[in-house]
């Protein structure tokens, strides 16, 4: 598990990527989600940054 802070349109959050398959899965909160307008499978912008 790797802690980020992420940034996706206006809405700034914290988070954790998870591995998955060889890559990482970025899971996003549902109040970003649903202030974004995001359905499953869209593709976003995602700027992000690794906490330490």
């Amino acid at each position: 598990v790797i802690p980020v802070q992420v940034r996706i349109g206006d809405v700034d959050f914290e988070t954790s990527l998870f591995p998955k398959d060889g890559g990482y899965l970025l899971p996003i909160k549902d109040v970003v989600r649903k202030h974004q307008g995001i359905a499953p499978d869209d593709g976003v912008t995602v700027e992000m940054t690794v906490r330490l």
